[in-house]
C-alpha cells in the first residue's frame, strides 16, 4: 500500500512538473531578412531649401511570414524591435557601347552625382497617420564619390513596435544637399530588423 502510495505522489509530481514546464514561455530574437527599397532622386540644383523629399516608399518584407517562419509566432507576440541596419547604396551606371548599347562588363558611379552631394540624410517612418523619425546621418564627407551610406537607428523600440502592429509601414527621405545632383540618383535602401518574440 505504501509502495502504491510513493508511486502516485511521484507519478503526480512528475505530471505537475511537465505542466509547468509546458506553460512556461517560449521566447526567441529573430533577426528579418534584408528589405530592398527602392528609392529615386531626380537631378536638383536647390541646395537652399531645408531638404529635398522622397516621399512613401515601400518596403517588399512580409514581416507576418519571417514571425511564422520562427516557429509559429504571431505579430501579437513581438515583445520588441529594433531597426539593425539601414544602409543606403547607390546604384552604378552601365557605360555605353559605341552602338548605344549598355556595357555589362563596365559600371561606375557617377563623379558629379552621387551620396558626396548630401550633407544629411534623415528617415521617417509612417503607418497611417503615425509618423516618426527613424534614421539618420549627418556630416556626410564630401571628399570622394560615396556610394554607401549606414544610417543610425534613433527610434525608440516601444515605438518602432507600434508601427509593425499598425502594418502599412512606408519610409520618407529627408535629404540636404551639400551640392547640385546633374543627374538622376537611383539606389536602394537595405534594412534589417531584430525582433523579440515571445509566446
Amino acid at each position: 500500500m505504501r509502495t502504491n502510495l510513493l508511486f502516485i505522489t511521484a507519478a503526480l509530481l512528475l505530471a505537475f512538473t511537465a505542466c509547468n514546464k509546458v506553460s512556461e514561455s517560449i521566447q526567441r530574437d529573430v533577426i528579418t531578412k534584408t528589405d530592398t527599397i527602392k528609392f529615386t532622386l531626380l537631378a536638383s540644383d536647390n541646395i537652399s531649401s531645408p531638404n529635398t523629399s522622397i516621399k512613401d516608399l515601400s518596403g517588399l518584407l512580409n514581416l507576418t511570414e519571417e514571425i511564422k517562419k520562427a516557429g509559429g509566432f504571431e505579430l501579437k507576440d513581438i515583445v520588441s524591435i529594433k531597426l539593425s541596419s539601414f544602409i543606403m547604396t547607390q546604384d552604378s551606371t552601365r557605360r555605353r557601347t559605341l552602338d548605344g548599347k549598355r556595357d555589362s562588363n563596365y559600371s561606375y558611379i557617377d563623379t558629379a552625382s552621387n551620396f558626396r552631394n548630401f550633407s544629411n540624410v534623415k528617415v521617417f517612418l509612417k503607418s497611417g497617420s503615425k509618423i516618426d523619425s527613424l534614421a539618420k546621418v549627418t556630416n556626410i564627407s564630401d571628399g570622394a564619390i560615396l556610394a554607401r551610406l549606414n544610417l543610425s537607428s534613433i527610434i525608440a523600440p516601444d515605438s518602432l513596435k507600434a508601427f509593425v502592429n499598425a502594418g502599412n509601414m512606408k519610409y520618407d527621405l529627408s535629404i540636404q544637399l551639400r551640392t547640385k545632383t546633374d543627374k538622376t540618383i537611383t539606389g536602394k535602401i537595405l534594412t534589417n530588423y531584430t525582433l523579440t518574440l515571445r509566446k
